[in-house]
């Protein structure tokens, strides 16, 4: 409609307002919605809310129902939102919104012949997501004189005259009688004063303002400051930390001549020793730990198994399998090696992204100590166990910690399914099946596959 010119749409208005006053480039659709704002608002005139309308294209991958969501979520009163070229318009199934496309409020159909459109409802969230083909302004004269069925719950009771005036304005696109409409409405409003109001009063805090964010800058650099210091004096305190770990356990040890480390690896069969050196550190030994994963939460497990969006969940059937039959089933277990670095009997640390090389068609590298060196728990009784001189007791736990797997570490349990994933048509033997037997992946799967078929018949 053209010749719209009404006080509710001047440049005064929009600061009182803080919205454009032509969405969709519509002065005829911003003077109504703020017409109806000011028509059923109670209250003082200071506090009013605007009818908020947001206006879009749509994406033609997302459906109706995430655009009813983005209305309800971001307080959308009425979401506009057009065509791409070609695409066809979405449709809204979510409980409690309703498709003005039949009678008594066809008010889909009666646009459509202006533009394709379909409208949907929420009475109860107060929310309106209407799709249109191309929103020319013939369209959106009838959308606004239509407005009382668009936003109905503006209009629980009846009409008022002036109201009725208006939208009959719209369809007959009297712009004299809809600006007289308007302007009437807003005779008492004095937008000019509002804005000069929301300008001038408190103008002169400029510089107030502005120091005190330059202040504020300055406070959070500070911060910053203090933040690096701390964190420089938290890695002095765990340097200092390590050393008296190993000076403790130095001193804990006293002078040897015994035999007892060539023993305790004579007796621990899955122990072997990579290399041995000496350096500044001094006497440095890298070893290797083989065993089979026994220690594990099994509902923890299942639970992960279950969801289909965890790691495991998601796997591939093969793979799902062989960590059922493993985890669940007790059908085998995983052979795994982990390598240490043990120095001076004072001080072990696992060797991240190491293998020994000499297990790699027998065993996989077990998921925590490759990908990240964690010891879990572990570590803390290795350096208790250090301090205290006992160094045999400290290698136990990092034979301990081989035989752990922990599934409620998300980013270690998604890499093992991804370790076993790609070892699943090597040749590395690397399960330990409940019959004794060493196995490839592949093997294991004919084997518990072949025995879930047994036991079927045998249970007939």
């Amino acid at each position: 409609m053209e010749s719209v010119n009404t006080i509710i749409t001047g440049s005064n208005a929009n600061v009182f307002f803080g919205t454009d006053s032509s969405p969709l480039g519509s002065l005829t659709l911003g003077a109504t919605l703020r017409f109806i704002a000011l028509k059923h608002h109670q209250g003082d005139i200071e506090t009013i809310k605007p009818i908020k309308v947001m206006t879009n294209q749509f994406s033609e991958y997302n459906n109706g129902n995430h655009y009813a969501q983005q209305a309800k979520d971001n307080s959308i009163e009425l979401y506009i939102l057009s065509a791409p070229r070609g695409a066809q318009l979405p449709t809204v199934n979510e409980d409690g919104w309703a498709s003005l496309d039949t009678p008594p409020y066809p008010v889909a159909p009666f646009l459509t012949t202006a533009s394709e459109t379909r409208i949907y409802v929420n009475t109860e969230l107060k929310r309106t997501v209407i799709f249109v083909r191309q929103p020319t302004e013939r369209w959106v004269d009838m959308l606004c004189s239509s407005m009382f069925r668009v936003l109905p719950w503006y209009f629980a009771e009846d009409m008022s005259d002036e109201e009725t005036a208006l939208f009959r304005a719209i369809s007959k696109k009297d712009a004299s009688t809809f600006n007289n409409i308007i302007n009437t409405l807003c005779a008492n409003y004095d937008f000019q004063a509002a804005r000069f109001r929301k300008v001038l009063i408190g103008w002169n805090d400029g510089y107030r303002k502005k120091q005190i964010l330059t202040l504020k800058s300055a406070c959070e650099d500070y911060h910053r400051n203090i933040a690096q210091y701390q964190e420089e004096i938290a890695r002095l305190f765990n340097k200092l930390e390590q050393s008296s770990v190993n000076l403790t356990a130095l001193e804990a040890q006293g002078d040897s001549t015994d035999d007892s480390v060539y023993k305790f690896f004579m007796m621990h069969k899955q122990i072997s020793i990579i290399s041995t050196q000496q350096n500044s550190d001094g006497n440095v030994m890298d070893y290797c730990v083989t065993e089979t994963i026994e220690y594990f939460d099994a509902d923890e497990f299942m639970r992960l198994y279950t969801n289909s969006s965890s790691s495991i969940g998601r796997a591939p059937k093969d793979v799902k399998d062989i960590f059922h039959a493993v985890f669940a089933g007790g059908k085998g277990a995983f052979r795994v090696e982990g390598v240490f670095r043990l120095v001076n009997l004072s001080s072990i640390v696992a060797r991240r992204g190491s293998t020994s090389g000499q297990f790699s068609e027998t065993h996989m590298p077990h998921p925590h100590l490759y990908h990240h060196a964690c010891l879990g728990g572990n570590e803390t009784y290795i350096n208790n166990y250090l301090q205290q001189g006992n160094w045999d007791m400290a290698i136990e736990q990092t034979i301990a910690a081989v035989k752990n797997i922990n599934f409620g570490d998300a980013t270690v349990i998604r890499e093992f399914v991804e370790d076993v994933q790609n070892c699943l048509d090597s040749s590395r033997r690397c399960i330990l099946a409940d019959n004794g037997k060493e196995m490839t992946l592949r093997e294991f799967l004919t084997y518990i596959r072949e025995n879930h078929e047994n036991e079927g018949t045998a249970n007939g």
